[in-house]
């Protein structure tokens, strides 16, 4: 085994375990916050949160299923992250702006980060070559 399918394995099961603790964690957070909900606002994120938790499941999937999918998916799933961040720190308890603004920035740094190592994990392998020529 190379140390590049050695690098893609790590960064694939490291970012398919984060994505499954985020999904569950989102619509954990949902179960809880749905008997506390009173204003648009947090309708709104719990809604967003709820998108969160399938889209993290959803982009789990898309890594070995219906990988013409996996763009919108991500994009998706990186929009609800952001959203989620964001709007959590306005609509629950007193609004905070930078705090918002701040989590949101973080969350954007996270999706690229997961992003970028589905890419680099999901990348094809360049062909190998064996002792008697090209691997058929």
């Amino acid at each position: 085994m190379t140390a590049r399918r050695v690098l893609s394995s790590l960064l694939l099961a490291g970012a398919t375990l984060s994505l499954l603790a985020l999904a569950g964690w989102s619509l954990a957070g949902v179960v809880q916050q749905l008997p506390r909900v009173r204003t648009a606002g947090q309708w709104i994120e719990t809604l967003a949160q709820t998108a969160l938790g399938v889209l993290s499941v959803g982009v789990v999937l898309t890594v070995w299923l219906a990988r013409a999918w996996s763009g919108a998916i991500r994009r998706a799933w990186a929009a609800s992250f952001a959203l989620v961040a964001g709007l959590s720190a306005l609509v629950w308890g007193p609004p905070m702006l930078l705090p918002a603004l701040a989590f949101t920035a973080g969350a954007l740094a996270v999706a690229w980060l997961l992003g970028w190592a589905l890419r680099v994990a999901t990348r094809a392998a360049p062909p190998r070559e064996t002792l008697v020529g090209p691997a058929a």
